[in-house]
């Protein structure tokens, strides 16, 4: 297709968007209105067993003890956030990113990596791998295969398929997939992402003995363009064709590679009850399982022309013709730990839940251009406490503390109470309060480092933080606020060199989200006002939000739902934070500042039975003429185009 013909199409998918964002009489239907609501509910499992749904189909993720604590969440089978199919935007989530779609990116919406653990892969990256928290065990009737595929500009194309079964009454195997593939509108944006997991369960007749396991691959494969070289030419529009606009790094990409595998198994120390349901035990005698976890991880960085002006103020150590940063890992955890959950029979483990254990965790490491292998022993003790009171209030307590190895004396304590302003059933909405303390070393990269351009080796302080949140929810509205004080916090410099805040600060962050239907039309929104003390190390936009306008209604004889209308994007401007390839990583800039712009989505999603489409028109600021809109500095935010998805789930 011609750049002449692509813009008449993409004109008359706008228009056709346009079109069919109002109401047309005799295709609503009021009365069958309703908010989705599928995400995320907690369902109990004995409810779930009892109904026999025969397409019913939930998860957990972690560990054995979220089955048992009935943590199971509803696949989502909703519409609105279903165009959304970029990991860093669904759910109305705000990042910034490098101009295309897996590639590195950072949360507007300030989120610290909060785990006292051993950080090996820079934050950055983290919404383009899978991790093994995120592993999603299936719970099913029959068997359950999902797909997704989505085109964009450029031939950009992503593709998933899950996949879930039950060989036997004891046994179901389960796996997901997924392929992003994207050339990317601007020079040296390609990206080309595969994320693999398989899982497995198995479970006794009886239940006193069940085992999960998963394996677990990421490859991801990302040029590296280090930003435009001359923004005017972007913002003046002296080229037409956006990939041939000069950029800073010609030949730098980034290889991504982690794979490995993790078994849990328990045993029910109680036999099982076989009595009727009058005589169940009062107390059980829970539970010990075993976990062990093996990983490997790497991360390359590649450039074969290191002569670029973009690296003068970082000059070549180990090799001036060449850059080649290889970073290799191994991790592997050995968990043992008792839980007072036995078959969710007893009456005391339904209101109260008690677990200990520890971690034994193995770290060997090798840095680029390093001749030995560093290794580290950490021995984690952790233990969790919970409790229901009056079936209205909820506590729950965790913590865990280290010993030895690199992180030797971090410790972490969490505590919340979840309390409904009535009974769980009947309430006016419910509260929830949360405290946080971390103390912990920096991620190691802070620390010790060894590339052919950054090369550090340094003492640092533990960073601490406290941190409070309160949030009131009712029904698909929640508003909340969150205090952050931090001290001894760790940073990358406008001099991309780690660097730590003796001082004691704060970041308060005041937030609103949710749906409100109004008859056949719908506002979603997501809104965060956000300040600090420490504005000199820490950039926010003082406001980041989302607004979605829609109209859903029913078609082809109440068998369709229609959803269509304009998402909106906004942040105030501010010094966001700049890109350094080679760490994979954002650092504080203080020269170029983006934001003040408003950002329009176009489009329309449509859901058949279990099939659903969506497509949109994306930017609609980029067909004024205005170009001025950057998701990171240098780096332009997604241009105009119309892109096109499609999801269907089977369950035969």
């Amino acid at each position: 297709m011609t750049k002449f013909s692509y813009k008449f199409f993409r004109a008359g998918i706008f228009l056709l968007l346009v079109w069919i964002s109002y109401p047309v009489s005799g295709q609503t239907h009021t009365a069958k209105m309703k908010v989705d609501t599928a995400m995320a509910k907690k369902i109990k499992v004995d409810t779930v067993m009892n109904k026999q749904d025969s397409i019913a189909v939930y998860y957990f993720r972690g560990t054995v003890d979220s089955l048992k604590l009935n943590r199971l969440h509803a696949i989502d089978t909703s519409i609105t956030y279903f165009h959304q199919y970029n990991p860093i935007q669904h759910g109305n989530q705000m990042y910034g990113t490098l101009n295309n779609v897996g590639l590195p990116s950072y949360n507007r919406v300030f989120s610290p990596d909060l785990a006292a653990d051993y950080i090996f892969i820079p934050q950055a990256l983290n919404k383009i791998l899978y991790s093994n928290d995120e592993v999603e065990y299936y719970k099913l009737i029959r068997p359950y295969t999902s797909l997704h595929y989505v085109m964009g500009p450029q031939r950009e194309q992503n593709f998933g398929v899950g996949f879930d079964r039950m060989v036997s009454k004891s046994i179901t195997l389960g796996l997901r997939f997924s392929i992003i593939n994207s050339p990317g509108v601007y020079g040296r944006s390609f990206s080309k992402d595969n994320n693999l997991y398989l899982t497995g369960q198995y479970y006794t007749k009886n239940h006193r003995y069940g085992i999960i396991a998963n394996y677990l691959y990421n490859q991801d494969k990302f040029q590296e363009s280090g930003g435009l070289k001359y923004d005017s030419i972007f913002q003046l529009h002296l080229e037409n064709d956006p990939t041939v606009i000069p950029v800073q790094l010609n030949t730098a990409e980034n290889r991504i590679k982690t794979k490995g595998f993790y078994v849990e198994q328990y045993f029910n120390l109680s036999p099982a009850d076989s009595t009727n349901a009058k005589n169940k035990r009062k107390i059980d005698a829970g539970n010990i399982s075993y976990s062990f976890l093996y990983q490997r991880n790497y991360m390359v960085y590649d450039d074969m022309a290191s002569d670029s002006s973009f690296y003068n103020a970082f000059p070549a150590v180990f090799d001036s013709i060449q850059t080649y940063d290889s970073v290799y890992q191994v991790h592997m955890s050995n968990t043992i730990k008792w839980s007072n959950l036995g078959y969710n029979e007893d009456k005391l483990s339904r209101v109260f839940h008690l677990s200990f254990g520890v971690h034994f965790d193995r770290i060997e490491q090798k840095l680029a251009y390093d001749s030995t292998l560093s290794k580290f022993n950490e021995v984690k003790p952790f233990g969790s406490i919970s409790l229901w009171l009056f079936k209205r209030s909820y506590l729950d307590a965790n913590g865990q503390i280290t010993f030895g190895g690199y992180n030797n004396g971090d410790f972490e304590l969490t505590g919340g109470l979840l309390q409904y302003l009535g009974s769980e059933v009947k309430n006016i909405g419910k509260l929830r309060l949360g405290l946080h303390i971390i103390n912990r070393m920096p991620a190691w990269y802070f620390s010790h480092y060894q590339s052919n351009r950054f090369n550090w080796n340094q003492e640092l302080k533990k960073e601490r933080f406290l941190i409070l949140d309160g949030e009131y929810l009712y029904k698909n509205i929640s508003a909340g606020a969150r205090l952050q004080t931090l001290n001894n916090y760790t940073y990358f410099n406008d001099s991309v060199a780690p660097a730590q805040n003796k001082q004691t600060g704060t970041v308060l962050q005041i937030y609103g989200n949710g749906t409100i239907p109004i008859r056949s039309f719908g506002i979603n929104f997501r809104g965060v006002y956000q300040t600090t003390t420490m504005g000199n190390i820490i950039h926010l936009p003082t406001f980041t939000g989302m607004l979605d306008l829609y109209f859903k209604g029913w078609i082809f004889t109440h068998h369709g739902k229609l959803q269509t209308g304009f998402q909106f994007s906004y942040f105030t401007k501010y010094y966001a934070d700049a890109y350094m390839p080679e760490l994979r990583t954002f650092y504080v800039q203080n020269n170029t500042a983006i934001g003040d712009y408003l950002m329009i989505t176009a489009y329309a999603t449509l859901k058949v039975k279990r099939f659903r489409m969506f497509v949109k028109e994306t930017n609609l600021r980029g067909l004024t003429g205005i170009y001025n809109y950057y998701s990171s500095p240098h780096y332009p935010d997604v241009a105009p185009g119309v892109f096109f998805g499609v999801s269907w789930r089977f369950h035969n």
